[in-house]
């Protein structure tokens, strides 16, 4: 299917909404480059460039996906460039003119939109409700949690909070619903551990709460919250659900690396780490997914980067954060100013691809003057090495008020003569033109 028949196929599924479809294809084909964008910097920066950045690279690339609709928007807006001349797209799809569309596709056109406006609010409020029942799951495995612990484990727990630099209240429980630790509250934090053999093992007490420790310092429960709101009322953009995905995991390889760097002992870490995930039960949690219930790809990226990290450690040169932030800001700019699909009218897009050199001009037909009717005939034909329609290709693709107006307008189609294509100093025939006669009544 040609790009050309692509674009009919939209008009006649959404009337004179094709437009609404073409910018959706723009977004998405923005928010991949974006995405390209970040993953490259990050991974040409790798190894010098640390975890606690590439959190905040995959941060800004979230939030920049999420405002990328509102920017463009606004850009249009109040510029007018980008967005209503379709010259400046990268790709161009040719419609018919939408003033000659029947009121019944105009009817269909706000059907379509009403479908789709509800689609979006039924997704959203199904996103919304999910995050409605992690957050309500977490004060139920707060109220069962059990914070009477020896005195000498609050000690040491306390310890070690002042020597990660957690200047906040942070309680610690256990709580038997759990299979591996977690971190829960933005306002008053809890590390829960699931059982108390935590506290048998140095070692293991020590690498669990350090890292727990890392995303409370960091705020990470509140920053996944909003994050995962701002993606939900973008639940339509895959590309977000995967910068929160890496947002995610960079956050998981940030407090892998406090560990590392307390313990220096990554293969015993990692064995430790595959030890806790082998018991670990998945949950469709949002917080308790996202606090050390790990999923597969998860785990093995988890120990892919400890164990990569032994190289890491010897880099004493460290990239500045500055660079990749800058590169993806006026990647931003670029975007919301630039559209790369747009819609164009289709006599614009045949004209640019054959220069139409003569014509004659279809006479109204009496009948739509008697009756006072205004339309379109459209019609699909190919071009000969010298310019001229071949009469057996000539097809009518779409017309309206039945054949009112198609009587004229394929006499119209055989004065038509263009200047024919020039390829590499030679003319070529073209196929699967498209022309669109509009009839407009004025009185």
């Amino acid at each position: 299917m040609t790009w050309m028949e692509t674009t009919a196929a939209l008009v006649q599924i959404t009337g004179s909404d094709a437009e609404m479809i073409l910018g959706f294809a723009d977004l998405l084909l923005k928010s991949g480059l974006i995405v390209l964008l970040a993953r490259y910097l990050e991974l040409d920066s790798s190894p010098f460039f640390t975890s606690v950045q590439a959190r905040l690279l995959w941060l800004l690339t979230l939030f920049i996906l999420v405002f990328l609709p509102l920017s463009t928007f606004l850009f249009s807006s109040f510029t007018g460039i980008g967005q209503s001349d379709s010259r400046l797209a990268l790709v161009v799809f040719g419609l018919t003119d939408s003033s000659a569309t029947p009121d019944r596709e105009l009817s269909t056109g706000a059907a379509w939109n009403n479908v789709l406006l509800c689609s979006y609010f039924v997704v959203l409020a199904i996103q919304l409700l999910r995050l409605l029942c992690s957050v309500l799951e977490v004060r139920r495995l707060r109220s069962c949690t059990d914070f009477d612990l020896p005195g000498e484990i609050e000690q040491r727990f306390q310890a070690l909070c002042r020597a990660s630099g957690v200047q906040r209240q942070v309680s610690l429980g256990i709580s038997s619903r759990l299979r591996s630790p977690a971190t829960f509250g933005v306002i008053h934090p809890v590390v829960v551990l699931p059982h108390r053999n935590y506290f048998e093992s140095d070692e293991l007490f020590e690498t669990a709460i350090v890292h727990e420790l890392g995303h409370i310092r960091r705020h990470d429960t509140l920053l996944f919250l909003v994050a995962y709101f701002l993606a939900a009322l973008n639940w339509f953009n895959p590309f977000v659900w995967y910068a929160l995905n890496r947002l995610g995991l960079s956050a998981e390889f940030a407090c892998d690396d406090e560990v590392i760097a307390r313990r220096g002992d990554r293969i015993g870490f990692a064995r430790q780490l595959l030890e806790l995930a082998r018991g670990s039960m998945l949950s469709d949690s949002l917080l308790r997914a996202s606090r050390g219930i790990l999923s597969k790809g998860q785990l093995a990226s988890r120990v892919e980067h400890i164990l990569e990290s032994a190289y890491c450690g010897q880099c004493s040169r460290r990239y500045s954060s500055f660079t990749p932030v800058l590169v993806l800001g006026l990647a931003f700019v670029f975007l919301s100013a630039a559209r790369l699909v747009a819609a164009g009218e289709e006599n614009w897009y045949v004209s640019e691809d054959l220069r139409l050199i003569h014509y004659q001009n279809p006479v109204y037909p009496a009948e739509a003057l008697q009756r006072g009717l205004s339309g379109f005939s459209q019609y699909s034909f190919n071009v000969n090495e010298l310019g001229r329609i071949i009469p057996e290709s000539v097809q009518l693709v779409r017309s309206s008020h039945g054949a009112v107006f198609d009587r004229v307008s394929e006499r119209s189609l055989q004065s038509f003569q263009f200047a024919p294509r020039i390829v590499n100093g030679r003319s070529v025939a073209s196929n699967g033109i498209r022309y669109t006669f509009n009839f407009t009544l004025r009185i």
